[in-house]
């Protein structure tokens, strides 16, 4: 869900713009929506941004079908441990270091994906299907928990925003309402890049998502320093004026 509490400490400042707010929570829904339609429907055929259908899976495929229950675990463990870790980290590596290293199992994913460390039906079982599904779910447990940290709130599923989306319409929060729907369109846009990339050609969108992904952050870490030192050179000017 997020907050928007004011205080809150690993925030960029620029979050506190409403417009800014909303851009951010567009771009990191669209690269969580384009990987987890990507890892949906190929390479992977798993679900890695979010947990409900793999517990789900977890239940029928234990009495199934053993190895692959031993897969959906691994996802949901990955999840967590990525969710465990960013927080973790969280107060060491700030705002924008925690939300770049996820690009860093994404794209050793993508090489293990090129060098045919993939598999090309649902139910094929391999080692490198066990790698590729602990770096993704991992990635996007790690992502999760960072931005759902902040004022964003999740980004990487959208169980909770939508149900957040009925609260909010229901109460006449009409700016909170507009936040969720414009995160809402960036899952469902990055869902349909995800898809058509993946079907066309996986290791280089898996490339470009995480390069997408790791620019959207630099160019807004950046923004937030530009905008805090200009804040900060006003704010002396005026106090040398009193």
């Amino acid at each position: 869900m997020g907050t928007d509490d004011l205080s809150v400490k690993f925030d960029w400042e620029i979050l506190c713009k409403n417009k800014v707010l909303c851009t951010v929570g567009w771009w990191l829904t669209f690269w969580a929506g384009a990987m987890n339609a990507l890892t949906t429907s190929a390479v992977l055929f798993m679900r890695i941004a979010h947990l409900t259908g793999p517990v789900t899976d977890q239940a029928k495929y234990v009495l199934t079908n053993p190895a692959m229950a031993i897969l959906v675990t691994i996802i949901i463990i990955s999840f967590i441990t990525g969710s465990f870790s960013a927080t973790k980290a969280l107060p060491q590596l700030g705002m924008t270091y925690g939300l770049l290293m996820p690009v860093l199992p994404v794209l050793l994913a993508a090489g293990f994906v090129y060098v045919g460390f993939y598999v090309t039906g649902i139910y094929e079982i391999s080692a490198g299907r066990y790698v590729l599904a602990m770096l993704l779910a991992f990635s996007t447990g790690w992502q999760n928990s960072i931005t759902s940290q902040g004022r964003i709130g999740r980004t990487t599923h959208l169980t909770g925003d939508l149900t957040d989306l009925g609260i909010a319409l229901a109460a006449g929060k009409k700016k909170h309402a507009v936040f969720l729907l414009i995160k809402y369109s960036g899952f469902l846009i990055g869902g349909i890049i995800g898809y058509v990339g993946g079907q066309a050609a996986p290791v280089l969108t898996m490339v470009g998502i995480a390069t997408g992904y790791g620019t959207t952050v630099l160019v807004f870490h950046f923004r937030n320093a530009w905008s805090t030192r200009t804040v900060r050179k006003e704010q002396v000017a005026y106090n040398r004026i009193q």
